[in-house]
């Protein structure tokens, strides 16, 4: 499907449908069915094409074919102005509607694809694509019977559309009403059943088009009052439940496409949250970390240093204690992590000694802020991975905030054999803060000095 392009799909059904406007007026046949099957095949192919959801793909067809319908009675009598040819007038009238929906409904796609990604359609939603299908047919079925009948003696077509879109606090309130429904129904649905949900929403567009229709009909509120005739009401009827219906599906899919962008975005959240969780776990395991702890420990033991072994195992529980205790925290007060960063950096003394160096310059305002969990110990830790540490030059690391930024740096001693760095640690860091506040880290290097700043959060 994607290697047809959008301009091919749109360009081709627009000449389709302006050929096929030609032959049925040639022919003698009405245009109504065969131009709305068609385009419903526009709107299909195109989500297809881009592998939206059944849902996404049911509006389409539905808005569609409702802009269709007002756009080809308004580019019409247009075109007539300035081609009044009978075969001619209408091709062309036929050929600018569709290209003006398939491109409004492709520029639609790629905003909503982009945003939230491509969607994979659901077999058990399916039935729904076959309702609105079979709705937008019943619906120009009976627009094409009943406008093109003799019945209406109250009104044209075009003076009762005129009605409504002139009256602009009538609009108003229908887009209002509608928000307020669509949030009320979407808060208040979860125990209706799916048909329950689809009679609510039809008794409701219902009641707002005949509540419309009489409006209009009496004309209020500017034009009260007006002759009041049961054809002109039916006009009407029909018109505002048109209007609605296009009300409704605007808003709709707009609140779909921001719910849908919401919820990508919590997905995303959790994603990158659960791979900085797995990565400090895996730092934490690692044989390397386990090793050298099971070393010093056995170390302190053989030298019958059973009071610093006992403090080394204290620490070491106290590690994973905090890591457990965090998993599920989006952030963590500083005083919890500073408490966690001296319990890792004690373990690390007495692994390399005086190797290693750590100063903390943290006022006491500052310790109520909020860091990511293990944020600070990740940075120390890629500190020793990524430098010599040496007792004849210390590897030296300074811990400050100033009530903004918490500032980690590290001097630069490079190893004669560098570790491999995937850079895993930053980048998940960096993006749990944007996921948090919105805020980034910021990272720079001099020549004595590597600088992590993190932001302190409220």
């Amino acid at each position: 499907m994607k290697r047809y392009s959008d301009a091919l799909i749109v360009h081709g059904f627009a000449l389709f449908h302006g050929a096929l406007a030609v032959l049925c007026r040639v022919w003698g046949i009405s245009d109504e069915l065969i131009l709305t099957i068609l385009t419903m095949a526009l709107s299909l192919i195109l989500c297809l094409k881009y592998r939206e959801g059944i849902e996404f793909t049911t509006i389409s067809i539905i808005l569609v074919n409702v802009l269709g319908y007002l756009l080809g009675n308004g580019i019409l009598p247009l075109v007539s102005r300035l081609f009044d040819h009978p075969l001619l007038s209408p091709a062309l009238s036929t050929f600018l509607t569709t290209e003006l929906m398939g491109w409004g409904l492709v520029f639609f796609i790629r905003i909503y694809t982009d945003r939230n990604g491509t969607q994979k359609p659901a077999a058990t939603q399916t039935r729904w694509l076959v309702v609105a299908i079979a709705a937008v047919l019943l619906a120009r079925i009976l627009i094409h019977i009943i406008f093109g009948s003799d019945a209406f003696f109250g009104g044209s077509l075009k003076e009762s559309i005129s009605s409504f879109g002139e009256n602009s606090i009538l609009l108003f309130s229908l887009i209002g009403l509608t928000i307020l429904f669509i949030a009320y129904f979407k808060k208040n649905s979860g125990s209706l059943t799916t048909m329950d949900k689809f009679l609510f929403t039809a008794l409701f567009i219902v009641v707002v088009s005949v509540l419309s229709a009489l409006l209009v009909a009496f004309g209020i509120p500017f034009h009260f009052p007006r002759i009041f005739t049961f054809d002109r009401f039916i006009e009407l009827f029909l018109v505002a439940l048109i209007f609605e219906i296009l009300i409704y599906s605007i808003i709709y899919m707009i609140d779909y496409a921001v719910t849908a962008g919401h919820n990508a975005q919590l997905e995303r959240n959790r994603a990158n949250l659960a791979k900085f969780q797995y990565l400090n776990l895996k730092q934490q395991v690692n044989p390397h970390f386990l090793f050298n702890s099971l070393n010093i420990l056995d170390a302190l033991v053989l030298d019958s240093k059973n009071e610093e072994a006992s403090m080394y195992i204290h620490k070491l529980a106290g590690i994973y204690r905090y890591m457990l205790n965090t998993k599920t925290e989006q952030v963590v007060t500083l005083r919890d992590e500073m408490t966690y960063v001296e319990m890792y950096t004690d373990l690390l003394k007495v692994r390399f000694q005086e190797g290693f160096r750590l100063t903390i310059d943290i006022p006491e305002a500052d310790l109520s802020l909020h860091v990511v969990p293990c944020s600070v110990q990740l940075l120390i830790e890629n500190a020793t991975k990524h430098n010599a540490v040496a007792v004849e030059r210390p590897l030296t690391i300074r811990i400050h905030s100033d009530g903004d930024v918490l500032t980690v740096s590290n001097s630069l001693i490079p190893r004669v054999t560098k570790s491999p760095s995937s850079g895993l640690g930053l980048k998940y860091i960096r993006q749990q803060y944007l996921d948090r506040s919105g805020r980034a880290i910021s990272i720079r290097q001099t020549e004595t000095e590597y600088i992590v700043q993190l932001p302190l959060l409220i």
